[in-house]
């Protein structure tokens, strides 16, 4: 038996697509991806994602700071649980006031989301303008940072973590990310 392609949503029926109460909703290529809001643990970690950049952005105004906004990339409307973008690359699209191509930095708490799902954005956000993806998982208290050579790197409580060539002088202490868990 011959399995029966999913259907695929344009980026227009997607935007008029009504928002499900406790569901987050990313289209990736075009599907529909449903996932339910991260609870505690997840919020905690991305405040302390947000904070992080955010005083980074303070003290560089050349930064924005985006949580839980919307990037349309190709037939995808991503949603990092933190952006961090370069104010020169701030774009919108006209027709729906969205932020077209991938964050300078994506952070993607990762709670209950599958792999392939994370595989698949990082890909996307790496592909469309991001330099790094830094994938937070608050039950192993680690942080995974993808870039664009297609490398990854494990960063462990006791370490730090940064990126040179997107923020220069920011380095966080990966325990910094876990605070108040």
């Amino acid at each position: 038996m011959a399995a029966i392609p999913a259907t695929l949503v344009s980026v227009e029926e997607f935007l008029a697509m009504p928002e499900q109460d406790g569901l987050r909703s990313e289209l990736i290529e075009g599907e529909v991806f449903t996932m339910s809001r991260g609870g505690r643990n997840h919020e905690i970690v991305k405040a302390n994602a947000n904070e992080l950049l955010v005083r980074f952005a303070l003290s560089n105004r050349a930064y924005r700071v985006f949580p839980e906004s919307m990037y349309r990339v190709s037939q995808s409307e991503l949603q990092p649980d933190v952006g961090l973008v370069r104010l020169d690359r701030l774009t919108a699209d006209s027709t729906a006031g969205l932020m077209t191509g991938a964050p300078d930095l994506a952070v993607e708490v990762v709670s209950s989301e599958p792999a392939s799902i994370l595989e698949r954005k990082v890909k996307l956000y790496l592909t469309h303008g991001s330099h790094a993806v830094w994938a937070v998982f608050p039950d192993e208290r680690i942080v995974r940072r993808y870039d664009r050579s297609g490398a990854s790197q494990r960063f462990e409580e006791g370490q730090t973590i940064s990126e040179p060539e997107i923020t220069p002088g920011f380095e966080a202490a990966v325990s910094a990310f876990f605070e108040g868990l």
